[in-house]
């Protein structure tokens, strides 16, 4: 599962992570790594919490708002900020 979330991340981060001058070339590969360890932590967190529904509830939310939809979702928020603080500390 981490093989898959990590190409997913690695596709997704070409234009965030790999063409963002601001992260140096040399670090691309830590912040796509931490990405996918962030996502899948917050995912099994979730699950050992309970929390399956919020999950599907995730993956299936209206399609029409695309992208917009998945960042609106708590989930995705908690995920995002909590990637956001281990790349700070790194």
């Amino acid at each position: 599962m981490l093989e898959q979330i990590l190409d997913l991340v690695k596709q997704q981060g070409q234009q965030s992570v790999v063409q963002n001058t601001e992260v140096p070339n040399e670090r691309n590969n830590e912040v796509m790594m931490e990405a996918a360890s962030t996502i899948t932590g917050g995912l099994q967190n979730m699950l050992s919490g309970g929390g399956l529904q919020n999950i599907i509830s995730m993956f299936s939310g209206d399609q029409s708002q695309g992208r917009n939809g998945i960042l609106s979702n708590p989930i995705t928020s908690m995920m995002v900020g909590h990637l956001a603080n281990n790349l700070m500390k790194k």
